[in-house]
Protein backbone atom coordinates (compact mmCIF):
# COMPACT_ATOMS: atom_id res chain seq x y z
CA UNK A 1 0.00 0.00 0.00
CA UNK A 2 1.48 3.53 -0.94
CA UNK A 3 2.36 5.44 2.27
CA UNK A 4 -0.33 7.64 2.90
CA UNK A 5 -3.06 5.52 2.08
CA UNK A 6 -3.66 4.38 5.62
CA UNK A 7 -5.15 7.68 7.26
CA UNK A 8 -7.93 9.37 5.74
CA UNK A 9 -7.76 12.98 4.88
CA UNK A 10 -10.65 15.30 4.32
CA UNK A 11 -9.90 18.09 1.63
CA UNK A 12 -12.39 21.06 1.02
CA UNK A 13 -11.39 22.73 -2.15
CA UNK A 14 -13.68 25.03 -4.58
CA UNK A 15 -13.80 24.23 -7.94
CA UNK A 16 -12.02 27.45 -8.99
CA UNK A 17 -9.06 25.83 -7.16
CA UNK A 18 -9.68 22.39 -8.89
CA UNK A 19 -9.61 23.52 -12.24
CA UNK A 20 -6.54 25.29 -11.19
CA UNK A 21 -7.81 29.07 -12.17
CA UNK A 22 -7.86 30.40 -9.10
CA UNK A 23 -5.13 33.24 -9.22
CA UNK A 24 -4.79 34.17 -5.83
CA UNK A 25 -2.92 31.17 -4.64
CA UNK A 26 0.84 31.65 -5.85
CA UNK A 27 1.54 28.44 -8.35
CA UNK A 28 3.48 26.86 -5.45
CA UNK A 29 0.51 26.08 -3.64
CA UNK A 30 -1.81 25.08 -6.50
CA UNK A 31 0.76 22.40 -7.31
CA UNK A 32 0.67 21.22 -3.75
CA UNK A 33 -3.23 21.28 -3.70
CA UNK A 34 -3.18 18.95 -6.90
CA UNK A 35 -0.66 16.89 -4.76
CA UNK A 36 -3.05 16.73 -2.05
CA UNK A 37 -5.98 15.89 -4.34
CA UNK A 38 -3.91 13.45 -6.56
CA UNK A 39 -3.05 11.31 -3.54
CA UNK A 40 -6.71 11.30 -1.75
CA UNK A 41 -8.02 9.94 -5.46
CA UNK A 42 -5.14 7.66 -5.00
CA UNK A 43 -5.85 6.72 -1.37
CA UNK A 44 -9.76 6.57 -2.14
CA UNK A 45 -8.73 4.13 -5.32
CA UNK A 46 -6.64 2.02 -3.05
CA UNK A 47 -9.86 1.65 -0.45
CA UNK A 48 -12.26 0.48 -2.68
CA UNK A 49 -9.74 -1.88 -4.53
CA UNK A 50 -8.64 -3.71 -1.22
CA UNK A 51 -11.86 -3.61 0.16
CA UNK A 52 -13.61 -5.84 -2.62
CA UNK A 53 -10.80 -8.28 -2.42
CA UNK A 54 -10.47 -11.89 -1.00
CA UNK A 55 -8.23 -14.30 0.32
CA UNK A 56 -8.65 -17.16 -1.49
CA UNK A 57 -7.50 -20.07 -0.37
CA UNK A 58 -7.00 -23.74 -2.35
CA UNK A 59 -7.84 -27.21 -0.96
CA UNK A 60 -5.56 -29.84 -1.34
CA UNK A 61 -7.85 -31.76 -3.74
CA UNK A 62 -7.59 -28.59 -6.22
CA UNK A 63 -3.75 -27.65 -5.71
CA UNK A 64 -3.12 -31.49 -6.77
CA UNK A 65 -5.70 -31.09 -9.77
CA UNK A 66 -3.71 -27.95 -10.59
CA UNK A 67 -0.05 -28.81 -10.25
CA UNK A 68 -0.62 -32.87 -11.60
CA UNK A 69 -3.66 -32.46 -14.78
CA UNK A 70 -2.98 -29.06 -16.08
CA UNK A 71 -0.26 -28.12 -18.78
CA UNK A 72 1.03 -24.78 -19.20
CA UNK A 73 -1.65 -23.04 -21.26
CA UNK A 74 -4.72 -24.46 -19.07
CA UNK A 75 -2.28 -23.54 -15.73
CA UNK A 76 -1.97 -19.24 -17.16
CA UNK A 77 -5.59 -19.04 -17.97
CA UNK A 78 -6.48 -21.21 -14.34
CA UNK A 79 -4.08 -18.72 -12.78
CA UNK A 80 -5.93 -15.50 -14.32
CA UNK A 81 -9.27 -16.57 -13.37
CA UNK A 82 -8.35 -16.99 -9.74
CA UNK A 83 -6.60 -13.37 -9.51
CA UNK A 84 -9.77 -12.24 -11.12
CA UNK A 85 -11.47 -13.58 -8.27
CA UNK A 86 -9.48 -12.54 -6.20
CA UNK A 87 -9.65 -9.00 -7.21
CA UNK A 88 -13.46 -9.31 -7.58
CA UNK A 89 -14.59 -11.33 -5.17
CA UNK A 90 -18.42 -11.62 -4.77
CA UNK A 91 -18.93 -9.45 -6.96
CA UNK A 92 -17.29 -11.69 -10.03
CA UNK A 93 -19.97 -11.90 -13.12
CA UNK A 94 -21.75 -14.38 -15.00
CA UNK A 95 -20.22 -15.93 -17.46
CA UNK A 96 -17.06 -15.95 -15.43
CA UNK A 97 -18.44 -16.97 -12.39
CA UNK A 98 -21.94 -18.68 -12.00
CA UNK A 99 -24.37 -20.72 -9.05
CA UNK A 100 -23.83 -24.38 -9.25
CA UNK A 101 -27.37 -25.50 -9.69
CA UNK A 102 -28.33 -28.72 -7.79
CA UNK A 103 -25.74 -28.15 -5.07
CA UNK A 104 -27.15 -28.19 -1.41
CA UNK A 105 -24.69 -25.47 -0.30
CA UNK A 106 -23.71 -21.83 -2.48
CA UNK A 107 -20.93 -23.40 -4.41
CA UNK A 108 -20.16 -21.40 -7.18
CA UNK A 109 -18.26 -22.18 -10.01
CA UNK A 110 -15.28 -20.25 -11.94
CA UNK A 111 -15.58 -20.85 -16.05
CA UNK A 112 -11.97 -21.08 -17.72
CA UNK A 113 -11.70 -21.81 -21.17
CA UNK A 114 -8.11 -22.67 -22.00
CA UNK A 115 -6.86 -23.50 -26.02
CA UNK A 116 -10.39 -25.34 -26.25
CA UNK A 117 -11.16 -26.52 -22.83
CA UNK A 118 -14.17 -25.61 -21.03
CA UNK A 119 -12.59 -25.83 -17.40
CA UNK A 120 -14.64 -25.50 -14.23
CA UNK A 121 -13.53 -24.96 -10.61
CA UNK A 122 -16.21 -25.15 -7.51
CA UNK A 123 -15.57 -22.70 -5.09
CA UNK A 124 -17.00 -21.53 -2.09
CA UNK A 125 -17.02 -18.16 -0.02
CA UNK A 126 -16.37 -19.59 3.73
CA UNK A 127 -17.31 -17.92 6.78
CA UNK A 128 -14.22 -15.53 6.77
CA UNK A 129 -15.34 -14.55 3.92
CA UNK A 130 -12.69 -16.46 1.97
CA UNK A 131 -13.07 -17.89 -1.43
CA UNK A 132 -12.27 -21.40 -1.22
CA UNK A 133 -10.88 -23.37 -4.95
CA UNK A 134 -12.30 -26.77 -3.68
CA UNK A 135 -12.33 -29.16 -7.11
CA UNK A 136 -11.59 -28.47 -10.88
CA UNK A 137 -12.02 -30.22 -14.03
CA UNK A 138 -12.24 -29.78 -17.63
CA UNK A 139 -16.21 -30.40 -18.37
CA UNK A 140 -15.60 -30.80 -22.39
CA UNK A 141 -17.05 -34.09 -23.60
CA UNK A 142 -18.73 -35.21 -20.44
CA UNK A 143 -22.34 -35.30 -20.53
CA UNK A 144 -22.58 -36.39 -16.88
CA UNK A 145 -20.23 -33.45 -15.75
CA UNK A 146 -21.74 -31.99 -13.05
CA UNK A 147 -23.75 -35.46 -11.93
CA UNK A 148 -20.34 -36.79 -10.13
CA UNK A 149 -18.76 -32.92 -10.12
CA UNK A 150 -21.23 -31.41 -7.36
CA UNK A 151 -21.00 -33.98 -5.09
CA UNK A 152 -17.73 -34.41 -4.91
CA UNK A 153 -17.15 -30.51 -4.21
CA UNK A 154 -20.36 -30.65 -2.11
CA UNK A 155 -17.75 -33.50 0.05
CA UNK A 156 -14.64 -31.45 0.11
CA UNK A 157 -16.54 -28.25 0.77
CA UNK A 158 -18.40 -30.29 3.65
CA UNK A 159 -14.45 -31.80 5.06
CA UNK A 160 -13.16 -28.08 4.75
CA UNK A 161 -15.65 -26.78 7.02
CA UNK A 162 -15.17 -29.22 9.69
CA UNK A 163 -11.38 -28.90 9.88
CA UNK A 164 -12.17 -25.13 10.30
CA UNK A 165 -14.84 -25.53 12.85
CA UNK A 166 -17.26 -24.53 11.16
CA UNK A 167 -21.11 -26.23 10.58
CA UNK A 168 -21.79 -27.34 7.29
Amino acid sequence: MRSGCATRQSFRISSAKLSGSDTSQPAARRKEIGRDLHNAFECICCAVHHRDMVEVVATDEFREWYEDELDDAAGRAVFEMVAKLEQFGTQLPFPLSSALNGSKYALRELRVKAAGDQIRIAYAFDPARDAVLLLGAAKAGDDRFYDWFIPRAEKIWEQYLLEQGAKP
